[in-house]
């Protein structure tokens, strides 16, 4: 009996370490770097691991989400994105209830695919990779460095192909920084 309990309450505790774990990823915000596409098509967001900036890359590589939302779309805002709450006189609640929070709502366009570079400081190529295709407008790339990398290094988006027709091709740079 004394060994059930021990064992029930080392597996409740173990529960909440991992509720709070979870709890504070999902807090701790990953520094996101926006720039919009040559043609005003895209506004390319680069996402990265929390304690990464692009003035401080690791120098074997880095993981980088790329959400490709539109950018000619008026940001999300109370009169752009409809409030239950707020027409009804109630207040708006966290993700999952029935009301829009209108600050957390992105505008994710469709794209069938893009390629990416990263160039060393001389032009050369660090990295590569064609034909990405992402699903839902999102894509998360792990990019290594086939040696240790120091220096500047541009990271370019590329040959983005729209899902939708009559949509031209277009690419997006990023300026950035291996420590």
């Amino acid at each position: 009996m004394g060994t059930l309990l021990v064992l029930l309450s080392m597996s409740a505790l173990l529960i909440l370490s991992l509720g709070f774990l979870f709890q504070s990823s999902v807090a701790a915000t990953p520094p996101l770097i926006t720039n919009i596409s040559s043609k005003g098509i895209y506004k390319v967001e680069l996402g990265l691991s929390t304690g990464i900036s692009l003035d401080s890359l690791p120098k074997h590589g880095f993981y980088t989400y790329i959400t490709f939302l539109s950018a000619t779309a008026p940001p999300a805002t109370s009169k752009t994105i409809p409030n239950k709450g707020a027409q009804s006189g109630g207040t708006t609640m966290g993700v999952g209830t029935q009301y829009n929070v209108p600050g957390a709502i992105k505008r994710i366009v469709p794209v069938k695919s893009f390629d990416m570079t990263v160039y060393g400081n001389h032009g050369n190529i660090l990295w590569n990779k064609v034909n990405v295709r992402p699903h839902a407008g999102l894509t998360l790339e792990e990019i290594v460095f086939p040696t240790e990398t120091s220096g500047g290094i541009t990271i370019s988006i590329h040959n983005i192909e729209s899902a939708l027709h009559d949509v031209p091709t277009d690419s997006v740079d990023f300026a950035a920084k291996v420590a």
